[in-house]
């Protein structure tokens, strides 16, 4: 739970240098810290393979999950006041549709496939 921790603004273990501290700080996405976080929840989902998912792990994916498809949504609008300044929209695109399908497959208790993405996670085994 590190990496959510990490990524949590609501905790003590939060950090700016985080994959979500990160893309609110600097309007960045820094996929070096993304794909840390990526891997823990492809681990957690092992951890919780058809078991009920506590609390205290679900609550602070889905704010994570929320905060960053809310300023996705504003990163495509005009008056959405929030622009990650290093992805373009194919690559903003790309992104939202691993971020999307890992958070989601986590909840639904089948993890997709990492290498059938445009966005391959260098620190999952290519068999994932």
């Amino acid at each position: 739970m590190n990496e959510i921790l990490r990524n949590f603004s609501h905790c003590k273990e939060f950090s700016d240098d985080s994959f979500v501290g990160c893309w609110h700080e600097d309007a960045s996405l820094n996929m070096q810290e993304y794909w840390k976080f990526d891997r823990e929840i492809y681990e957690l989902a092992s951890v919780y393979s058809g078991e009920d998912i506590p609390r205290r792990v679900a609550w602070p994916l889905a704010r994570i999950f929320s905060y960053i498809m809310m300023s996705i949504q504003g990163h495509y609008s005009s008056n959405g006041g929030f622009y990650i300044e290093n992805l373009d929209d194919i690559q903003m695109s790309d992104f939202r549709e691993r971020f999307q399908l890992v958070v989601e497959g986590f909840f639904k208790g089948e993890m997709p496939n990492n290498t059938h993405f445009e966005l391959v996670n260098p620190l999952l085994n290519t068999n994932t």
